[in-house]
């Protein structure tokens, strides 16, 4: 495959109202706080649409579009630190990924473990997932 067209490895990590993405084959990344609050006192992802729209817009400052019509695909683990008192549930971990594939996700890998990942213990459980 054409590295053009290999998905572009990203590591997201959602907090109340702040996101922080890495690409994972560069080692950027950006982290910014939401203007608008897509996060309630139940749900960090609560505002679907602002969220999306947040998200869409990070992950757009570190992967750019290839023209005017052509976005990059990208493989994705997502990662909700904050908020996640049992676990998500299916409504939280669903809202995430659609989230992430309306921005281009080909594929999405949803983990909850307590603390923030290192970049290379990213891309090993990218990997993992990938290769399972």
């Amino acid at each position: 495959m054409l590295a053009f067209f290999k998905p572009i490895p990203i590591y997201i990590l959602f907090y109340k109202d702040r996101i922080k993405v890495y690409r994972l084959d560069n080692g950027l990344s950006i982290e910014r706080n939401a203007v608008i609050p897509f996060s309630n006192s139940k749900i960090l992802f609560a505002n679907f649409t602002e969220g999306e729209r947040f998200l869409s817009s990070l992950i757009s400052e570190l992967v750019p579009r290839l023209g005017s019509f052509f976005s990059r695909s990208l493989i994705v683990l997502a990662h909700q630190l904050e908020m996640i008192n049992e676990g998500l549930s299916q409504v939280e971990e669903r809202a995430l990924i659609d989230a992430i594939r309306h921005s281009s996700a080909v594929d999405v890998f949803v983990i909850e473990d307590e603390e923030e990942l290192s970049i290379e213990q990213a891309i090993v459980k990218l990997n993992n997932f990938k290769n399972s």
